[in-house]
């Protein structure tokens, strides 16, 4: 009994001493695996720290490229607006220079308008005591010669009333011859008395003649009137020359070649002005028999309506006005027609195209006597749509605008001199 009592406690202090022993275990567990919690809490706070590190060069490394980005974004918005600036600052400065140009262009036109009033109002002037003048004469001539024709026309009523007393008388002679005659030659036939008589009344002789003098005179006035070819005139002339005057056959072929080189130059100086000028396409030049045709588009000289000359056109008509100055035969005629289309105006001013194409003549022959040709080398014609060298309108009614461009035209014509 004593040693199961004995046993017991021995069991149980045996125990207690694997408990305790392994309590102690699990202590250094729990502490191995406490430092191991915190060594793994360690590492991982390192690398939350390295991560947060990274994070953070990251953070700052976008950080530093976007304030890169906003300083270039600046950059760039203020080198834009300082182009903009200069940009905007040179078309003021162009818009202020063709503001100054445009003022300038107006002024010296504004000028130029005064002194061509200035001109026309002094030449009018100068030209009215002129045309009065003038006037006086062609009244005093008229009356003049309305004098001298009442005169002839007396002197011709006496003359005819003298030569039908004259007839009278005669006819009264003749009649008494005859009674006379009668009376001394009774036996005598028909036929011998009429032969008596023939030769007593011989004065229709004196109508006769005057029948064929006015005859002659109507046929010499016709004669005066019609038109002749001119080379067959000069062939006349020259077959003249050399077979009656005796004169060499080449001075009047010299003549005309002279002449014709003389046109010739024209000519070419002509078409050397329109190419400087680049019109071209707008100018039609064409040599004639009675000399040069030159056509202008209205396009060209005038805007659609208006009768006023373009300002970019006036120094084209300068150089024409120079060339007919320095023309070395100053025998010549400018004929100047103005053209329209037919499509219809009525305004104010051009009550219809018959105005508004004389108009633009008129204002064409105004420019060149102001620049100092001779009044009366020139001729102004309107003709409106009348002489048209394209169709206006097709079968249908429909209008063409290419033809009535063409239409639209000034013409002028030199002509050489007869």
């Amino acid at each position: 009994m004593t040693n199961n009592s004995e046993n017991k406690p021995i069991n149980s202090e045996a125990q207690l001493r694997n408990l305790q022993l392994e309590l102690e275990r699990k202590q250094k567990e729990l502490i191995e695996k406490e430092r191991e919690i915190e060594r793994e809490s360690q590492i991982a706070i390192q690398k939350i720290q390295k991560e947060i590190q990274q994070q953070e060069k990251e953070l700052y490394k976008k950080h530093r490229e976007f304030e890169l980005k906003q300083h270039h974004l600046e950059q760039s918005i203020k080198q834009e607006t300082k182009a903009k600036q200069i940009d905007l600052q040179i078309r003021q400065k162009q818009f202020e220079r063709e503001l100054k140009e445009k003022e300038f262009r107006l002024k010296e036109e504004i000028r130029r308008k005064e002194k061509e009033l200035e001109f026309k109002r002094k030449l009018q002037e100068k030209q009215i005591p002129r045309i009065i003048e003038k006037a006086k004469l062609d009244v005093q001539r008229k009356q003049k010669e309305l004098e001298r024709l009442q005169k002839d026309l007396k002197r011709k009523q006496t003359e005819l009333f003298r030569k039908q007393q004259d007839l009278r008388k005669k006819e009264h002679e003749v009649e008494a011859k005859l009674e006379s005659r009668k009376e001394r030659i009774p036996d005598r036939p028909f036929k011998q008395r009429g032969k008596y008589l023939q030769e007593e009344t011989e004065n229709w002789l004196v109508t006769y003649s005057d029948v064929i003098t006015l005859l002659l005179t109507m046929f010499v006035f016709l004669f005066s009137m019609a038109s002749f070819d001119k080379q067959k005139l000069i062939e006349i002339q020259n077959a003249i020359n050399v077979s009656l005057l005796k004169k060499n056959e080449i001075t009047v072929n010299e003549k005309l070649n002279k002449g014709e080189k003389i046109w010739g130059a024209v000519k070419k100086n002509m078409e050397t002005i329109f190419s400087d000028f680049k019109l071209q396409n707008s100018v039609n030049l064409t040599s004639t028999e009675k000399g040069l045709k030159l056509e202008l588009s209205n396009s060209a000289l005038y805007d659609l309506g208006s009768a006023e000359i373009k300002p970019d056109m006036l120094p084209l008509l300068h150089k024409l006005v120079l060339l007919f100055k320095n023309f070395k035969n100053q025998n010549f005629i400018i004929d100047i027609e103005g053209h329209t289309d037919n499509i219809p105006i009525s305004t104010n001013k051009f009550p219809s195209n018959w105005e508004l194409s004389a108009a633009r003549a008129s204002n064409i022959v105004r420019y060149f006597i102001t620049n100092g040709i001779d009044p009366r080398k020139l001729r102004a014609s309107g003709y409106a749509d009348s002489r048209p060298i394209a169709p206006n309108t097709d079968k249908n009614g429909n209008p063409i605008p290419e033809n009535q461009a063409k239409n639209r035209r000034v013409v002028i014509y030199v002509e050489k001199p007869n």
